[in-house]
Order: structure tokens, then sequence, then C-alpha cells
């Protein structure tokens, strides 16, 4: 009678051993996915950091490297004559705004993503933004004699 009693002993034990065993395996197994969950999190979160400073250093450089070339060209003195040379002076200007504009918007994104800055919305001609794009884009045809010209029709009411 003895001996049935340490072999239940015994098998509730074995029992108790193998609940723990896979209790303790499925807590290893969920840990790994969780691990694995946020190593790929933070490699994309790693690859959208990496393409948010290509993107910016991408959009910074090409204002600074439009005011270079005009620079050159007016230190050089390849101008055909004060207009141009007015015209070149006013692109520069436009290309410093520009780059302003870019800076200050990458600020403001910055300080939004530290709740220390919030957006007021506010209602925007869309004539005026595609006017606001259009000069953008014009300034950059007429560097290469390309003719730039665009019709906004108004929306209907």
């Amino acid at each position: 009678m003895r001996a049935g009693v340490f072999k239940e002993a015994a098998d509730r034990k074995r029992f108790i051993y193998i609940w723990v065993a896979a209790a303790v395996i499925i807590l290893m197994l969920a840990s790994m996915v969780f691990a694995a969950e946020q190593w790929w999190k933070q490699a994309r979160l790693n690859k959208l950091k990496n393409d948010f400073i290509a993107t910016v250093t991408h959009e910074l450089k090409t204002p600074l490297s439009s005011m270079r070339v005009l620079v050159d060209t007016l230190l050089e003195g390849r101008c055909e004559g004060q207009q141009q040379a007015t015209e070149y002076l006013e692109l520069i200007s436009k290309e410093n705004s520009r780059l302003s504009r870019l800076i200050d918007n990458f600020l403001t994104f910055s300080r939004m993503e530290r709740n220390k800055q919030a957006f007021d919305f506010a209602m925007v001609s869309p004539v005026e933004i595609a006017n606001t794009a259009a000069d953008a884009m014009r300034a950059k045809f007429e560097q290469g004699k390309v003719r730039f010209n665009m019709d906004v029709v108004k929306p209907l009411r």
C-alpha cells in the first residue's frame, strides 16, 4: 500500500514538473516573440529616421546649391548685364527665403513632436497654395530658359 502512495506522490510531482516546464517554455517563447517585435519596430523606426534625415538633407541642400551657383556666377562676372545680375540676386533672395521656411518647418515639426506646439488650422485658398507652388517652380524653369505658365480655374460655389 505504501508503494502506491509514493508512486502517486511521484506521479503528482512529475505532473507538476511537466506543467511548470511547459509554462516556462511558453513564457520563454512569448518573451522571444515580444523581443522580436520590439526589434522589428526599432529597425523600422531607424529606417524612418534615416529616410527623414536624408530627405531633410536633400531639401536643405537644394536651395543652398542654387544659391551657390548664382553667387559663383555673380562673383566670376559671367552676367550679361545689370538686369541679369538683379535677376540672380532676386533668385538668391527667394532661395534664401525658401531655405528659411524649410528650417522653420523642421523646427515646428520638432516642437510638435516634443508636444511643445500645436497647430492652429485656418482656411486657406487653394488658388493661393497653387500660386505659391507655381512661383517656386517658375523660378526653376526660367533658370533653364523654359517658359512656365499656370491657369487656375476658380471653383464653382
